[in-house]
C-alpha cells in the first residue's frame, strides 16, 4: 500500500508548531482525497486507520492527521485554555490542506469532536466543499 508520513509547519502567531500526518494512496491519481477529522480532543488519528479500506477498495488517497496538542504533532501542555478553539484547529486544517496542495479539492470525514469540527469548517470556510461525512 502507498503510504507517505511527513510534518508540516504550522504558524501561530510567533511560534512555529508541527503537524504530523499520513497520506494513504496518491495525491496525484486524479482522485479527490478524503481528509479525516479524528476525535478528541485528546485522541490522535489511530482509531480511524481502517478507513484505509477506501484507499484498498475505491483508490481514493486518505489523508490522516494529528490535530495540534496529541498524537505526533506538537504537544503543548503549556498553553491556557483559551488558546484551544475550533479557529485554532481550522487553521492548521487549513494549512495542512495548502501544504499538500489539496485546498480546493477535497471531501471530509469527521468522527465525535471531529464530525463538529468538520461542520464548522464546511460552514465557516468551505461551502462549496464537494462531500461531508
Amino acid at each position: 500500500m502507498n503510504s507517505t508520513t511527513g510534518t508540516v509547519n504550522f504558524k501561530v502567531g510567533d511560534e512555529t508548531y508541527q503537524t504530523w500526518y499520513n497520506i494513504v494512496g496518491d495525491l496525484k491519481s486524479g482522485k479527490r482525497p478524503l481528509v479525516t477529522l479524528h476525535g478528541g480532543p485528546g485522541m490522535s488519528r489511530i482509531y480511524m486507520i481502517s478507513h484505509t479500506e477506501i484507499y484498498s477498495l475505491y483508490g481514493i488517497p486518505v489523508i490522516f492527521y494529528d490535530q495540534l496538542g496529541i498524537g505526533r504533532s506538537t504537544h503543548l501542555r503549556d498553553k491556557p485554555a483559551e488558546f484551544w478553539t475550533p479557529e485554532l484547529f481550522m487553521d492548521q486544517l487549513d494549512n495542512l490542506l495548502v501544504q499538500l496542495g489539496v485546498e480546493s479539492d477535497f471531501d471530509l470525514l469527521g468522527h465525535s469532536w471531529g464530525g463538529m469540527l468538520a461542520a464548522d469548517y464546511v460552514a465557516q470556510r468551505q461551502p462549496s466543499i464537494y462531500e461531508l461525512y
